[in-house]
C-alpha cells in the first residue's frame, strides 16, 4: 500500500474521527501556547501558522461541530 490516500483511509478506519479531531485540536492549541511562552529560537512564525492552518482544516473535515462547540 504505497498510495498515501489508501494509507490515510486505513488509518481513519482505526480511529474515531471525532476523537482524532479533538486530539489534533488540543495539539494545535499546545503548539501555539509553547511558541508564545518560548524564546522562539528554532521555530518560525510561518511554521506555526502553516501547521495551525492545516490542522484546523483537518479538524474541520473530521468533526465540523468541534470548533462550533468551543464558542
Amino acid at each position: 500500500m504505497d498510495n498515501p490516500e489508501e494509507r490515510l483511509i486505513e488509518f481513519l478506519k482505526e480511529i474515531d474521527a471525532t476523537t482524532l479531531a479533538k486530539h489534533l485540536s488540543r495539539f494545535k492549541y499546545e503548539c501555539v501556547k509553547m511558541f508564545l511562552e518560548s524564546d522562539s529560537e528554532g521555530i518560525t512564525k510561518e511554521w506555526i501558522s502553516d501547521g495551525h492552518y492545516f490542522i484546523t482544516q483537518l479538524c474541520e473535515v473530521l468533526d465540523p461541530q468541534l470548533e462550533d462547540s468551543r464558542k
